[in-house]
């Protein structure tokens, strides 16, 4: 009995000084050695035949081979291997030295870390299959809500073009006609289309038979005269004004985005891709190469004058073709820095009157693309904390600093990990952080830059040839459809972020 209470004492002792004093002589490393490195297992990753590698030594054997069996019993494994938690932090709590020295000399491994890398990549384009788990069942699930709801968008796209290409003879036909071969219904046609205070005027117009010829000819003054009788002076400077244009231009000018459309089909399509997938680039291109025509139009419209406190019309805003002031100069580059698709919804919002629905659907999708944006800042802010909370803000492993040498550092790298951004190491969680090192803010602005520049370079070399048919697909589709795919990346982000915190 006292034999039995001693024991129990010294088990109760044997707890509270700690597993590492007790265990060393009992416990070596090598029985927690991988056995494709010889050496101690680090992020131990268990396979479904039951054997375990380090993360890495399985990376290595995936990218010479690519075949995805285990390097000692050759038995496939099915899904994605994961870190085993519980060895993982075994391993780490009995041997904390050795762990240490590990994760140094994988991290100077330039094969190790693309390894990594590619491994990792390889995960993740990887469909999971896992058929009677509750998770298998939900991706499978998902899998097939996407491939619904990709055919229903397929068939809505064409529904579409078919819809608006039916009707752009008649929609369209004042954009592409002489004014001098207008009927006296296209010109009433004309006369509506500048806003809900010309239909006033409509049964006059239409009784006199003014057909395209004897539009030119009118003025001023017989405006104001009978039978036309139009009393408001700003109904016919309105009327005047616009009748310039469309002497100046020869056609009807377009006045809402399906005339503008059909009039410039591939600046239609460049703008609305450029606009949605690099703000900045698109801005600064239409500054650069398309100021008088556009960029003009477009900042008097976000960044309107209101020194009387007047609302301006849209159309007024479109024709205004001042150089802006300071004051508008320094709002749009306030929101051009920061929010580059707000400037995108404030334009969609004044065309509310004339798009009911578009206009929605462009501002909903701003608003998510901008979501996304900060989630973009919010990654490389997280990763560039985390790699100052390991490293120092500025010294790089293998310096001396203030802080001590680097054995010093090493010392501490454990509890550096421990208190980063996502606990537990942002190595465990994200075997990443090993395999690329984080890329600076500039070296992403290059490939970005890069990356867009060249796609507009070979969407215009080969415009000529592309069907007006799929110009119009990819225009309904980034226009209606893209913002059905940011709410799925939003989602995504936002579960990433939770993990992250979690």
């Amino acid at each position: 009995m006292e034999e039995s209470l001693q024991n129990n004492v010294d088990a109760a002792s044997l707890g509270k000084t700690g597993p590492l004093k007790s265990a060393g002589p009992q416990i070596s490393i090598n029985e927690f050695s991988c056995h494709c490195c010889y050496d101690i297992l680090v992020n131990p990753t268990t396979l479904n035949c039951g054997h375990s590698f380090c993360r890495h030594c399985l990376a290595l054997w995936w990218a010479s081979s690519k075949k995805t069996e285990c390097p000692e019993c050759r038995e496939k494994w099915e899904g994605f291997p994961k870190v085993n938690i519980l060895l993982r932090d075994a391993v780490e709590k009995l041997f904390p030295d050795a762990i240490r020295m590990r994760f140094e000399d994988i991290q100077q491994n330039n094969d190790i870390v693309q390894s990594l890398a590619a491994f990792q990549k390889f995960g993740n384009d990887q469909t999971p299959s896992a058929p009677h788990t509750g998770r298998g069942n939900q991706h499978r699930g998902g899998g097939f809500y996407s491939g619904v709801l990709t055919a229903l968008t397929g068939v809505a796209v064409v529904l579409l073009v078919y819809h608006w290409s039916s009707r752009e003879s008649e929609r369209h036909l004042l954009v592409h006609k002489a004014v001098a071969r207008w009927t006296a219904e296209e010109v009433v046609l004309w006369l509506e289309q500048l806003g809900p205070w010309a239909s006033l005027y409509r049964d006059r117009f239409l009784s006199e038979r003014v057909n395209g010829r004897l539009l030119l000819t009118l003025t001023e003054e017989e405006f104001s005269k009978a039978p036309y009788t139009i009393e408001s002076s700003s109904h016919r400077r309105a009327i005047l004004m616009e009748l310039e244009r469309v002497k100046a231009l020869g056609v009807k000018p377009p006045q809402n985005l399906w005339e503008y459309k059909a009039v410039n089909p591939g600046r239609s399509l460049f703008l609305l891709y450029a606009l949605k997938s690099s703000p900045r680039l698109g801005l600064l291109y239409l500054y650069l190469f398309d100021y008088t025509d556009t960029f003009l139009p477009f900042i008097h419209t976000i960044c309107p004058l209101q020194e009387d406190g007047s609302r301006e019309d849209i159309i007024s805003k479109l024709l205004d073709l001042r150089e802006p002031t300071w004051k508008q100069w320094r709002e749009f580059l306030i929101k051009y820095s920061f929010l580059p698709y707000q400037l995108i919804a404030e334009f969609a919002w004044d065309w509310l009157e004339v798009h009911y629905w578009t206009s929605r659907f462009l501002i909903v999708n701003a608003m998510l693309l901008s979501v996304l944006e900060l989630f973009s800042f919010w990654r490389i802010w997280s990763r560039s904390e985390l790699n100052s909370c390991v490293w120092g803000p500025s010294t790089p492993p293998g310096r001396d600093d203030s802080l001590g040498t680097l054995k010093e550092r090493d010392a501490s790298l454990p509890i550096a990990l421990a208190k980063a951004p996502g606990s537990r190491a942002f190595a465990r969680m994200d075997p990443g952080f090993l395999a690329s090192p984080i890329r600076t803010v500039p070296q992403r602005m290059w490939s970005h830059f890069w990356k867009v520049s060249t796609q507009g370079l070979f969407v215009a070399m080969f415009w000529p040839l592309i069907p007006q048919f799929v110009c119009n697909c990819l225009f309904y589709w980034a226009l209606y459809f893209n913002p059905i795919i940011n709410i799925d990346l939003v989602v995504k982000e936002v579960r990433r972020l939770e993990t992250q915190v979690l």
